[in-house]
């Protein structure tokens, strides 16, 4: 069985992550539970049931299964036999999560030619080096014609070389 403190420090950091920008009232009355009580989980002051981890996990649309394990209840090859998708929004993954399944995806010749496809840079008037996609378009200049001078453009042009 974990430790009591490891179990609340885990369970605080859990809402924490799950709290977003509601006010603790509107976060309290989510889950059913008193603000007082929410506090108390929320600094790690008191501990939770398991029964009340499962159903606070339901109320947020989480797993309970991964809750159970991420809270500390479960080990992690306690629950290794089974295959249970994450309901999470992309921004409830760490940077490092992320960044794994990017380069999984693209040794694995699966990314898409956002991944994989060199970035196209153009130079605005203003001298600013960008990805394509990030200037307005009647700013593209082809950056093998720039002159170290002032860059000129003429919204009469219409030639091919500043298509993306």
């Amino acid at each position: 069985m974990p430790e009591h403190s490891d179990v609340r420090q885990k369970w605080a950091i859990y809402l924490n992550r799950w709290k977003g920008d509601r006010s603790q009232a509107d976060y309290a009355r989510l889950l059913g539970v008193t603000e007082g009580q929410l506090s108390k989980w929320r600094t790690g002051a008191t501990g939770v049931k398991v029964e009340t981890v499962i159903a606070i996990a339901r109320k947020l649309g989480d797993s309970p299964l991964h809750v159970l394990v991420e809270v500390g209840y479960l080990e992690p090859e306690d629950v290794a036999q089974f295959k249970v998708a994450r309901p999470y929004a992309l921004d409830t993954f760490t940077d490092t999560e992320l960044s794994a399944e990017i380069l999984r995806r693209v040794q694995a010749g699966a990314a898409t030619g956002a991944l994989t496809d060199p970035v196209q840079l153009a130079q605005d008037e203003t001298g600013h080096i960008a990805p394509v996609h990030h200037l307005p378009r009647p700013h593209l200049v082809d950056l093998g014609e720039v002159a170290s001078e002032s860059i000129t453009h003429d919204p009469d042009d219409t030639d091919d070389k500043y298509d993306a």
